[in-house]
């Protein structure tokens, strides 16, 4: 690549396409940004970010139109759809014991009601 890289921009009044550059360092460093934020959200750990960015790099087109598939193959490859999407808030103790159920005492409740209304309490 040179180092300019131009970019067709369609005036809005005209149509006429207008030339502009891009600097390959500010696109590049953009470009990585953006990489490692999809990545993150895709639950890619910190010490697997550099390989999924040189697989992303190696599979990639010149001017990166295929990245959705490349990025669905890289899911697939690191099994990203498997892993936990949450963070465990209490990592160090055991889940807690889920109650035994209770009785249901609903019944009890009504008859205690009826009992104070008939002695007009309520």
């Amino acid at each position: 690549m040179d180092a300019e890289q131009k970019q067709a921009v369609q005036q809005p009044e005209t149509g006429e396409p207008i030339e502009k550059t891009v600097n390959v360092d500010i696109f590049n460093k953009y470009r990585g940004a953006f990489l490692r934020e999809k990545l993150r959200e895709l639950n890619v750990k910190d010490h697997e970010m550099d390989a999924a960015l040189n697989f992303i790099n190696e599979r990639v087109d010149e001017n990166d139109s295929n990245l959705d598939d490349v990025i669905d193959e890289l899911k697939v490859r690191m099994r990203l759809e498997q892993r936990r999407q949450y963070v465990d808030p209490s990592p160090m103790n055991p889940a807690a014991w889920k109650p035994k159920p209770s009785i249901d005492r609903r019944d009890t409740g009504k008859q205690i009601f009826e009992r104070l209304r008939k002695l007009q309490k309520i």
